[in-house]
């Protein structure tokens, strides 16, 4: 079963969105609370929706090989990430 464009489209977006509302961020004064808030309702609804309607669509549509290899990407990002946050 492929993944369904819906999912696609709602991926895309919400990570648009994403990015958009952390750029906002930057800068922001403690007083504007509020702003931050958003921002992580936003991202907790996201990775929530990601947890349970986009992972099972991406693992029931591709082979354990394809898999695999998106375990190994998803590694290199991720240690991307961190030679970030420790620097």
């Amino acid at each position: 079963m492929p993944i369904s464009v819906e999912s696609l489209e709602r991926l895309k977006g919400e990570h648009d969105a994403l990015r958009q509302a952390a750029g906002a961020l930057f800068g922001v004064s403690a007083e504007n609370v509020l702003q931050c808030f958003d921002f992580g309702q936003l991202l907790n609804d996201h990775i929530r929706w990601e947890e349970r309607q986009l992972y099972p669509e991406i693992e029931q549509a591709l082979s354990a090989d394809a898999l695999a290899a998106l375990a190994e990407e998803t590694k290199v990002i991720d240690a991307r990430h961190n030679i970030c946050r420790n620097s």
